[in-house]
């Protein structure tokens, strides 16, 4: 069962009042999403974490190969 004094939205809003910077998405379509527009062609992005975290690595891969097929990708 969750821990409800930990959260990603907890962890985030911690890591912003000590100065780091931080995007917080509240689903896994979102964080795609973000990710899909926001990281760069050299970028190498790292899911890791508890639960099922790795279905944000799916979603962008999905979501990657609907907008560029031709694309090569390292997937899980």
């Amino acid at each position: 069962e969750p821990d409800p004094e930990i959260s990603s939205e907890i962890l985030a809003s911690a890591i912003r009042k000590i100065g780091g910077e931080i995007v917080y998405g509240s689903g896994f379509e979102e964080i795609s999403t973000y990710l899909l527009e926001s990281a760069g062609e050299d970028d190498v992005i790292i899911t890791m974490g508890a639960g099922d975290i790795f279905k944000v690595g799916d979603a962008l891969l999905e979501k990657k190969k609907s907008h560029a097929p031709d694309v090569g990708l390292i997937g899980t």
